[in-house]
């Protein structure tokens, strides 16, 4: 596991952002082998954190042996622990563009396209960029920068216009959301059962990367709740005992993929037929490159699957007086 977290360190530190998503890839990469060395120091039995350690050292060890990627294994503890899901309605509440924020952020491009735009003048600031970049001379260099200010409204403005249609195709966007919200959990719990494993697997891999995430980043804000929360119980005769409500635990796991496979049996169909295409020879080359499942999930979706139908052909020749359907 230290390999493959230095392997995903250096092959997804400039790409899927694990912590927030205005992460530098440079902070990415750095956040990626803080939570990979506390991870190992968990296996290595170094913290606090036993809760079922010896099951979770033998899961982990029977999905290597069995060929179970372990980048994939990695990405997909990140991608459920993050505190929000794939939703564009998770991405936007991430930076604080919840709600009536983002209208206002598409009319904040407007109003400050014209006010730049006005100030585009003579004696505007444009004309003091000797004084700030003195060390710019007076050449193609400065005036294509020039060139780049004075376009700065009109981009703003252009802008403005496509955060009024985003997200593209909405009607579509509707139907993606809910889908989006659980999809990575119910993909890695599909890629854990392809290998004879499952919920308390899934479980025991959550549960440590969530105690992971709170040791290394315990300040981290987060959209969606995943840590244990204290409920109290329903029944009269102990409503006064309090008991815990673990999203993580194998009922509320089972419960979430039970809810999904209902209420979307399509995608969970679909879901399901992806993993074995991905671990199959088709896809072995970006394997070995260091893709994973969530990165090719676009192009295993919209490629054709390679099936070849069986020819049976009969010892005993057909009549010859019936005719062949």
């Amino acid at each position: 596991m230290k390999s493959g977290f230095e392997e995903y360190a250096a092959t997804h530190g400039a790409r899927m952002r694990i912590g927030s998503v205005t992460d530098s890839p440079e902070k990415n990469t750095g956040s990626i082998r803080s939570y990979g060395m506390e991870f190992v120091r968990i296996l290595d039995g170094q913290t606090e954190w036993k809760e079922e350690l010896p099951l979770l050292r033998e899961d982990l060890f029977n999905l290597i042996e069995k060929g179970c990627p372990k980048l994939d294994i990695i990405q997909l503890m990140f991608a459920c622990t993050r505190g929000r899901s794939d939703a564009i309605s998770d991405t936007l509440a991430s930076i604080g563009l919840a709600g009536p924020s983002f209208d206002i952020l598409a009319q904040l491009c407007e109003l400050v396209s014209d006010k730049i735009q006005a100030l585009d003048n003579p004696s505007g600031p444009v004309h003091c960029l000797s004084q700030l970049l003195p060390e710019l001379p007076d050449d193609e260099d400065r005036a294509r920068l020039v060139e780049k200010l004075r376009s700065l409204p009109e981009l703003l403005n252009f802008y403005g216009g496509l955060l009024s249609l985003y997200p593209a195709k909405k009607e579509i966007h509707t139907q993606l959301e809910p889908i989006q919200k659980d999809y990575e959990l119910i993909l890695f719990y599909n890629l854990l059962d392809h290998y004879g494993l499952g919920f308390p697997t899934l479980s025991r891999l959550l549960m440590a990367m969530r105690w992971v995430r709170f040791r290394i980043s315990p300040k981290a804000r987060y959209v969606r709740r995943f840590g244990r929360v204290r409920v109290k119980r329903r029944k009269r005769s102990d409503a006064s005992e309090t008991g815990v409500r673990d999203p993580f635990g194998i009922a509320a796991l089972q419960r979430r993929l039970h809810r999904f496979s209902k209420e979307h049996k399509n995608w969970q169909v679909l879901l399901i037929q992806l993993v074995p295409r991905y671990l199959s020879h088709e896809w072995s080359a970006q394997r070995v490159s260091g893709e994973t499942l969530l990165d090719l999930m676009p192009q295993i979706v919209g490629k054709p699957m390679n099936t070849t139908i069986p020819v049976i052909v009969s010892p005993t020749p057909l009549p010859q007086d019936k005719p062949v359907i």
